[in-house]
C-alpha cells in the first residue's frame, strides 16, 4: 500500500482505493508524461568540462613535446564557454 496523488485533485489518497475519494477521478485516465527528448542541462556541463579539462592536458603535452599549442587553448577556449553558456541556461530554466 502506498499514498498517491490524485492528478485531477492533486490531494493524497491510499493507492489500495480504485478511484481518488475526493473527486471520485479514475487514475487510469490519468494524462501520461513523456520525458523530454534531448540532452539535459547536467550532459551538457558534463561536456564542457570535458572538453575543457581535454584541451588543457592537450595544451601540457602539446608543450611537453613541443607542438603548437594553440588549437589546444582553443579546446579549453571552447569547452569553458559551453560550460558557462550551459551554466547560464540551467539557471534560466530554474534546474539549478
Amino acid at each position: 500500500m502506498a499514498v498517491v496523488n490524485c492528478h485531477a485533485c492533486r490531494k493524497r489518497y491510499s493507492s489500495v482505493q480504485k478511484r481518488c475519494p475526493h473527486c471520485d477521478a479514475d487514475p487510469a485516465t490519468a494524462p501520461r508524461h513523456r520525458k523530454p527528448v534531448g540532452a539535459g542541462p547536467n550532459t551538457h556541463l558534463l561536456l564542457g568540462m570535458v572538453a575543457a579539462i581535454g584541451g588543457t592536458g592537450w595544451y601540457y603535452s602539446a608543450v611537453a613535446t613541443g607542438r603548437d599549442p594553440t588549437q589546444a587553448k582553443l579546446m579549453i577556449g571552447l569547452g569553458l564557454v559551453w560550460y558557462i553558456g550551459a551554466r547560464i541556461w540551467s539557471a534560466m530554466r530554474g534546474r539549478e
